[in-house]
């Protein structure tokens, strides 16, 4: 990417992420690499977290209730953790991993860069609230029939929300291919990689935990 216009400034100054997140990742990290400090990814990181607990909340355990203030407490708090948490560990990651690409970004650089990825994360904030408005917190109560018009929502939602997750997931990968300064097929395998080893070490465990109970049966 060239990185000064015709008048030598920079193509980043001046971009507002939460536009060129949509159109152009790279550049939206670029400008978040260059101009911003912590504050803007931890903040995006803390709303992240609370909107991802936000929808976790449909599926939760009816033991909890949604009018409960220690319930709310509780999810605001596991929000705000796990998402500052999963920002650091997630940079640390993507920094180390990308190396073995010849990437070239520092924990810093990462540190913000991925915080475009959160971005697409605020319009799935904004359907999970509309779906609170139009079809209201028992949306999942499978004792709750719904409408005709509630179920075309349901579906709609559930589209938007997919595509979103999809076209997030292709945010990281630009933003930590701009931060590394290489190619996105690169920044695709520095996701990749982790990945899967989360997932193999996650089935290995599975596996060990079905052969100890089995046994002990």
């Amino acid at each position: 990417m060239d990185q000064f216009r015709r008048d030598k400034t920079p193509i980043y100054e001046g971009v507002n992420p939460f536009l060129s997140a949509w159109y152009e990742p790279r550049l939206a990290a670029r400008h978040v690499i260059e101009t911003k400090t912590f504050a803007f990814p931890i903040i995006l990181a803390i709303i992240s977290g609370l909107i991802s607990m936000g929808a976790q909340s449909f599926t939760d355990n009816p033991f909890f209730h949604t009018d409960s203030s220690v319930y709310v407490l509780f999810k605001m708090v596991g929000g705000v953790v796990g998402g500052v948490f999963g920002w650091i560990v997630g940079a640390f990651f993507m920094m180390l991993f990308g190396k073995i690409f010849g990437g070239k970004a520092t924990f810093k650089e990462m540190a913000l860069a991925i915080s475009v990825g959160y971005i697409p994360t605020l319009a799935l904030g904004i359907i999970i609230m509309l779906d609170l408005i139009i079809i209201g917190p028992n949306m999942v109560n499978a004792y709750v029939t719904q409408t005709g018009g509630e179920l075309a929502w349901l579906l709609f939602s559930s589209l938007l929300k997919f595509g979103l997750s999809v076209w997030g997931t292709v945010v990281s990968i630009k933003a930590i291919s701009e931060a590394h300064r290489f190619s996105s097929w690169r920044g695709l395998g520095t996701v990749l990689i982790p990945t899967v080893i989360v997932l193999s070490l996650v089935f290995f465990l599975l596996i060990v935990v079905i052969g100890i109970v089995g046994f002990a049966g």
